[in-house]
């Protein structure tokens, strides 16, 4: 890759994780039908917020991924709740007095349910080409002057296997041909989500790169099945040409130049079940293994390592995890790939997918109390506070390129 910029650090919001299920959400019907605990109001971020974001910015952080629920904005088809869509203006703002840029996922796993449920979510054409871009420009029209950058749809993959190999998320049917098509069609939608937000900001696309091998026996097949969708957008992007397992070959011109910035998730390995399952496993240098291997496809594109989930629950632990985690970031740095932004993944503790509360993740514990990993971030990865001289001459947004765009 060509020049390395700055690496900017922060964390992560995630909409259930965060806020809990909105009312109109396929999450919340999964929650009332028993099939996962309640999310009740997540880590409590909606009232919290300008604190939070405060608080991550007292301990070094300059940036911080947010998510605007599309299920709280239109929890109803074609009801816009424009109450929903102020108070994101007032997180924006908080986040801007607090120092601290943001980007701003439109996606992050659960949908509206008249959307994934009566229209198919990504699966279908009508779906992701008529609803999905109205509600993109609506979200970039009403707050596109407040963020940084985009990720239109995070982790593509992982949500797709929960709803139709695992059957741990909404709808919970088991079909491999489904969890293709749902891929492919977030991929799709990334493009045309893309399409509408080019221009003022970064718009980055959202893949995954864990490593996965086989778990036991008989898992070979579901093995290359995953590692195959994790890079199915690599063609995408380099010749136009979209291919996934099962499914019939695409041509989308337009995603050759598609995208400023590839917005990586990264939990470390996958072992791989001959059900489908996964779980979790922790390599050295498993992270700078997957930078080195996206970078062989990003062109021009910086990465964006845009949420990494290196808790392993036991604060001791994270923060020996951190300073892993970053020896990699700074390796692959050295190493010439353009990491520019990376996010510890959740900010604070809250609502987990698979886990409910019991799972904590956070850099902070639901009391907002600052975990090891988080004061070892504080005491070595805190910027330089800003000088008279560093100050720019002119309107930061207007008399430079953004920071994340392309070198």
């Amino acid at each position: 890759m060509s020049t390395v910029g700055p690496l900017q650090w922060g964390a992560t919001f995630a909409a259930v994780q965060a806020e809990g299920a909105a009312l109109g959400s396929d999450w919340f019907a999964w929650e009332r039908d028993g099939e996962a605990p309640p999310s009740l109001d997540g880590n409590g971020f909606a009232v919290d917020f300008a604190d939070d974001l405060r608080l991550l910015r007292q301990f070094g952080a300059t940036t911080v991924r947010l998510t605007f629920d599309w299920s709280r904005v239109e929890g109803e088809q074609g009801k816009v709740d424009g109450a929903v869509l102020d108070r994101y203006r007032e997180v924006l703002a908080a986040a801007g007095a607090a120092g601290l840029d943001v980007i701003g996922v439109l996606a992050d796993g659960p949908l509206p349910g008249w959307f994934s449920v009566d229209e198919r979510g990504w699966r279908d054409r009508r779906a992701r080409t008529y609803y999905w871009p109205r509600h993109v420009e609506r979200i970039g029209d009403a707050l596109g002057d407040l963020v940084a950058g985009w990720i239109p749809i995070i982790r593509p993959v992982s949500f797709a296997r929960a709803s139709f190999v695992t059957a741990t998320a909404p709808p919970g049917t088991r079909s491999v041909q489904r969890f293709v098509e749902t891929v492919q069609g977030a991929y799709l939608a990334s493009v045309e989500a893309w399409r509408v937000l080019r221009g003022a900001h970064p718009v980055a696309l959202g893949v995954e790169g864990a490593p996965v091998r086989q778990g036991e026996a008989g898992a070979e097949r579901p093995t290359k099945l995953y590692d195959a969708l994790q890079w199915a957008w690599v063609d995408g992007v380099r010749d136009g040409e979209l291919l996934l397992p099962r499914m019939v070959p695409l041509t989308i011109d337009a995603m050759r130049d598609a995208f400023d910035a590839l917005a990586l998730t990264f939990d470390g390995g996958y072992a791989v079940g001959a059900d489908g399952r996964v779980a979790r496993y922790r390599q050295d240098e498993e992270l700078l293994a997957t930078l080195h291997r996206l970078a062989e496809h990003a062109g021009d594109r910086p990465v964006w390592l845009a949420g990494h989930t290196a808790s392993q629950g036991d604060p001791k632990a994270d923060a020996e995890a951190v300073e892993i985690a970053l020896h990699d970031v700074d390796t692959a740095r050295s190493d010439g790939i353009d990491v520019r932004r990376w996010y510890w993944e959740p900010a604070i503790d809250g609502y987990e997918f698979g886990a409910g509360f019991s799972a904590t993740l956070g850099l902070f514990d639901r009391n907002r109390v600052a975990k090891p990993a988080a004061e070892h971030l504080r005491d070595n990865r805190r910027p330089p506070e800003p000088t008279a001289e560093d100050e720019p001459d002119g309107d930061q947004r207007g008399d430079t390129a953004p920071a994340d765009a392309p070198a």
